[in-house]
């Protein structure tokens, strides 16, 4: 009688995982979308080749020579 209420107690908990799990990918997702939405005005601008420069930071190219990004 112990043994059978043991096993059935492992089963319930693993049930109990299992059904756990199931609802952790689909907010997974959702979590990842609210974050690119979050995220999608804060990219980092850079300025293309030829324009005028302070620091090479401000390039899309590596270097800003001459105060202009090369």
């Amino acid at each position: 009688l112990t043994i059978l209420l043991l096993l059935a107690a492992v089963l319930m908990s693993t049930q109990v995982l299992v059904q756990g799990d199931r609802e952790k990918p689909q907010k997974a997702p959702i979590d990842f979308l609210t974050a690119r939405m979050l995220s999608g005005n804060n990219e980092k601008r850079c300025l293309p080749s030829g324009s005028q420069c302070n620091y090479s930071t401000q390039c899309c190219t590596t270097y800003c020579r001459r105060h202009k990004c090369a």
